[in-house]
């Protein structure tokens, strides 16, 4: 079943984009919690776990992490130190 439903919204996506392709997986989703994670992005070790937290404390929040950066010339990567909130 759950494949059938990422069929329906992979073809969903391709006919009317990113923006309505995540609200109609949101409808569609049965878990806790909803993450949705940009295509560009790629998740580091243990990534997952405070913003779960911060969820736990307060379920209807709307987080979104630092994200580290790629220097566009050096490709030198720069970790973020702190996560905020």
């Amino acid at each position: 079943m759950c494949v059938k439903r990422l069929k329906n919204a992979l073809g969903y996506f391709l006919k009317q984009g990113l923006t309505l392709a995540r609200l109609r997986g949101a409808r569609a989703a049965r878990g806790d919690v909803l993450v949705f994670l940009d295509s560009h992005c790629e998740a580091s070790h243990d990534w997952l776990r405070p913003l779960l937290e911060r969820v736990q404390h307060k379920r209807d929040s709307v987080l979104t992490p630092i994200i580290d950066v790629i220097h566009q010339t050096t490709f030198e990567y720069e970790a973020s130190e702190t996560f905020q909130v």
